[in-house]
């Protein structure tokens, strides 16, 4: 996407003598913006769009500089998307006012408030079916739930009678996590693990 918007504001300037750095630069800013502002506008969109904008700033800023020295061309394509992979690879979660209570199959947490991940680890077996149900007590933001394997990857889920079930296909760790996004309240996790029936 970023490629594109790039090309369409060469395309866009490719007449322009003067100031054509500057237009270049102000559709870039304006394609970063709005990439997150089409759809729906509320203050994470716009928060969205305003980081979108700088990023295109910056990758515009990185056009310019690898036309020049080889160490700025290092900086631009190696050290800083690398950088920037690891930080998103971060966990940022912030919990305020966080009580849970563990069981060998449950677990109930309340907080004021949640945003980021908990995880539930789950030792399973090859065959194995994975149940669990999530309940959730939320008095005011967002929520959600998902499975991970030990590589990180998230694992499908099948759901019958109130429960989503996953068939576990390497043994290992798997991770019932748990997202907020600014929550309070409170959620309950219970699972189980089963011999999956022959055939």
């Amino acid at each position: 996407m970023v490629i594109v918007c790039s090309a369409a504001a060469d395309l866009l300037t490719v007449k322009l003598l003067r100031y054509r750095r500057v237009w270049r630069a102000v559709l870039h800013t304006v394609a970063g913006y709005a990439f997150f502002n089409v759809l729906e506008r509320d203050e994470y969109t716009v928060l969205a769009g305003i980081i979108g904008a700088l990023c295109a700033l910056l990758f515009y800023a990185g056009t310019l500089l690898v036309q020049g020295p080889r160490r700025v061309f290092l900086l631009f394509g190696l050290v800083l998307p690398l950088s920037l992979f690891l930080l998103g690879k971060g966990n940022f979660t912030q919990k305020r006012g966080w009580s849970e209570t563990r069981e060998a199959t449950s677990l109930s947490a309340s907080f004021q408030q949640f945003h980021g991940r908990h995880e539930i680890p789950v030792a399973a077996r090859e065959g194995e079916l994975l149940e669990f149900a999530v309940t959730f007590a939320i008095s005011s933001g967002g929520y959600g739930y998902h499975v991970m394997d030990e590589q990180g990857r998230l694992v499908g889920m099948n759901e019958s009678g109130g429960r989503h079930i996953v068939k576990i296909g390497k043994p290992g760790i798997y991770r019932i996590t748990i997202t907020g996004d600014r929550a309070e309240g409170g959620f309950r996790v219970e699972w189980s693990l089963e011999e999956a029936p022959n055939g």
